[in-house]
């Protein structure tokens, strides 16, 4: 993002993004830990943030007090069309 302020929407969407399984698979990937530094946080391909933003929205809807993974996973399976064995794959180890 070009401004170096974020809506709310924004950034409840970033949250809801890097608290899903889809991201935590990515990091566990990449790096083999489920720290982060800012570095790699800065190289991971996100949504566009029109797509973040409606995240945000949806988790701002649903009135969620603890972003959860099982919460996120189905938001974002509801805004970013994932084929279903994807889906599966990704959230086997919660289920």
């Amino acid at each position: 993002k070009n401004s170096n302020h974020f809506t709310i929407q924004e950034l409840y969407g970033l949250c809801g993004v890097l608290n899903s399984s889809l991201y935590d698979r990515y990091f566990r990937l990449i790096n083999g830990l489920t720290q982060v530094n800012a570095r790699e946080i800065r190289h991971i391909p996100f949504p566009n943030m029109s797509i973040i933003k409606k995240i945000g929205t949806l988790i701002l809807e649903n009135n969620v007090s603890e972003i959860t993974i099982e919460i996120t996973d189905k938001i974002i399976q509801k805004t970013i069309i994932l084929p279903n064995n994807i889906v599966q794959y990704l959230t086997s180890k919660y289920t």
